[in-house]
């Protein structure tokens, strides 16, 4: 309303002064000098006037676009800032300062910006004057981009920066340039974690399946014969899954492929190529020196602390010396090789697996350690006096000291006898049996031996678990391990029930045809009045 009003007095002071100057001639004459001057003189001065107020009008006009254009320029996620054709900065927007991790523009304007912030490159090297793009893009009359250079903050520290530099014109001539940039170092770090990934597996580190594959073109030359190949396969991977979870599984194979990079050279090309496999490229490397490196690989595995199952690895080595021949058959052969190399392991180390889950399960409970002992033993002397082969003796006595090894995937509360244990808790403890058997199940050695695990908790009356089985459905081994296992556990001095030898055989008499074969309870019962146990 205000700009209007002014306007309208404009206009009103115009019709008013048209009567006020014929008044003007009227009396003082028409043809006087001094009408003429006071007629002019009011004239020119409403004409300063109108050319005041046009002026100022057209000042705030150009100040309210300034300020419109500062705020849009404000508002913009992207730094951008202007310089003259000495490449000294006359603009600023705040993301821009904000970026340099400046206060304010004064600590820009004016200075030279390539000095400020573009003088060195990423490496630290110094970036001559007349060598920046930017500035010379801008004398030049052209446009330049980047996404490969860095800008340096106030502090002294470089960000990753994409930029994009333009020249200014003024009349139709290049007055200056204005730049527009992003940090853009998050961005390359998500660009090079892909490509990492792309090209390594993701739990060891090591090179992947893909990688391999251009990297066997790459290397299959004349040059690099003789050319060795290295198959292997972790032993012990599955098993590790299946009783302790993935992430233990994880934890074997990094300690696994931390054993080879430590034996192989700089140059080699060791890759995970699918859940339990590794291939090894030895480029210019002879069959013995590829034998040296299969056998370092070996000890340094053997050094290997595993806190769950003994790891391990079978390896089997392949070389092409003849240019003509295809790598993928030296592959196979290194796989067939390795494969006899896996069945030579299991064979001799199945025990040593065995083993080690009861060094573990022990470790975790003193209890445990001398519950397998009693229940063997006891198992033992039972077989006896029921009169049984050598041979069946032998297996009930190793089947009683596995019995429980399912126990190992039981946490410390778990394993304490008589503790009081939640529902998610107790469906995890009565897993132990089967968890045994599949334990026991998977090594030929001790295959015959997984049904006295599976068993053990079963009742004669047919009320036990996991299977609810009854009578003799139950296996003789979990028939004479139940009662071993009851017995050792009333009695056993780590345990928490600590009754006498006397309570715990009058006990087992009085279950028997209920939770035990009466004639093992009967054995049992006649080896106590004769042994000391």
């Amino acid at each position: 309303m205000k700009k209007y009003n002014i306007v309208s007095y404009m206009i009103v002071l115009c019709i008013a002064l048209i009567p006020v100057m014929v008044a003007i001639h009227v009396f003082v004459g028409s043809d006087s000098r001094l009408s003429h001057i006071i007629s002019g003189s009011l004239a020119s001065g409403l004409l300063l006037v109108l050319f005041i107020y046009v002026l100022l009008k057209n000042r705030r006009e150009f100040k309210n676009t300034e300020e419109r254009l500062i705020s849009v320029l404000d508002s913009t996620a992207e730094g951008i800032y202007g310089m003259d054709l000495d490449g000294r900065c006359i603009f600023a927007n705040k993301s821009c300062i904000q970026m340099l991790g400046y206060k304010d523009e004064s600590e820009l304007i004016g200075k030279n910006v390539h000095q400020l912030i573009h003088h060195s490159y990423n490496d630290g090297s110094s970036y001559p004057l007349e060598q920046c793009q930017i500035l010379k893009s801008v004398l030049e009359g052209g446009n330049y981009h980047s996404s490969e250079e860095v800008f340096w903050k106030a502090d002294g520290s470089s960000f990753n920066v994409e930029y994009r530099s333009s020249p200014k014109y003024l009349n139709g001539k290049i007055n200056g340039g204005v730049v527009t940039f992003n940090d853009i170092t998050e961005k390359i770090k998500v660009e090079e974690q892909i490509k990492y990934l792309s090209y390594h597996d993701p739990i060891t580190g090591l090179y992947n399946l893909t990688f391999l594959y251009e990297e066997i073109k790459r290397l299959d030359v004349p040059r690099n014969l003789p050319f060795s190949v290295l198959v292997g396969d972790v032993n012990g991977l599955k098993l590790t899954n299946d009783i302790f979870g993935h992430e233990a599984g994880d934890k074997l194979l990094r300690k696994i492929s931390n054993a080879i990079k430590r034996c192989c050279r700089e140059d080699d090309i060791i890759a995970r190529v699918g859940g339990d496999e590794f291939i090894i490229l030895l480029p210019k490397t002879s069959q013995r020196d590829a034998e040296s490196i299969k056998r370092r690989i070996y000890t340094e595995i053997e050094k290997e602390e595993f806190n769950t199952i003994k790891g391990g690895i079978a390896l089997g080595i392949a070389h092409k010396v003849d240019p003509n021949e295809d790598i993928k058959e030296t592959l196979k052969e290194a796989e067939v090789r390795m494969y006899k190399e896996k069945t030579l392991w299991l064979r001799e180390n199945s025990i040593k697996q065995l083993d080690s889950i009861m060094k573990s399960l022990h470790s975790k409970s003193i209890r445990e350690k001398l519950h397998s002992e009693n229940v063997s033993r006891i198992s033992e002397l039972i077989a006896i006096n029921l009169n049984l082969p050598n041979e069946e003796i032998r297996r009930v006595k190793e089947a009683s000291y596995y019995h429980d090894i399912g126990k190992i995937v039981l946490d410390d509360v778990n394993l304490i006898e008589g503790s009081k244990l939640n529902e998610d808790q107790l469906i995890l403890r009565r897993r132990h049996p089967t968890v045994g058997y599949r334990i026991l199940s998977l090594f030929d050695r001790t295959m015959d031996l997984a049904v006295g695990a599976l068993d053990h908790h079963e009742y004669y009356d047919g009320t036990g678990y996991p299977k609810g089985l009854k009578g003799e459905e139950i296996s003789l081994l979990g028939r004479i391990i139940a009662v071993s296992e009851y017995y050792d556990f009333k009695t056993n001095p780590h345990g928490e029930i600590k009754a006498s030898k006397d309570e715990a055989v009058a006990e087992i008499i009085a279950l028997s045809g209920i939770k035990f074969d009466p004639a093992i309870a009967d054995a049992f019962h006649r080896i106590m009045e004769n042994e000391h146990i």
